[in-house]
């Protein structure tokens, strides 16, 4: 009942009426610094990779469709606009091995985009 009266304060000690909440959990954290190098840390994504295997979409193209300017009502100005929507109303996910080509385009193409920024370095 005195905490929900506001009046409840658990007993301090000394040490840790001068800690503070930042200096408890950097006592905790097991993180080590940032070291030299570590931007050079190879595939970040390699955690992600199994999921974008195992849950492959199905291709479903964008349909992109141009309203001209025109009169509604044959009185309205209506401004023309573009606007994109997708070709099937849900997204549908592959069955294994469905996609497995575009999986190795898109690797091949990661895998070569990596090269030439590292030669560029």
């Amino acid at each position: 009942m005195d905490v929900y009266r506001g009046k409840f304060q658990p007993p301090q000690s000394a040490a840790s009426s001068r800690e503070t909440a930042r200096d408890r959990l950097e006592r905790a954290s097991s993180a080590r610094p940032i070291a030299r190098g570590d931007e050079m840390t190879q595939r970040y994504w390699s955690a992600l990779e199994p999921m974008q295997q195992r849950f492959a979409r199905v291709p479903n193209p964008d349909l992109v469709m141009v309203v001209y300017p025109h009169l509604a009502k044959g009185r309205y100005p209506v401004p023309g606009y573009v606007t994109v929507f997708p070709m099937y109303e849900s997204t549908e996910y592959a069955m294994t091995g469905e996609v497995a080509e575009e999986l190795q385009q898109g690797r091949a193409a990661f895998s070569r985009g990596r090269t030439a920024g590292e030669a560029g370095q």
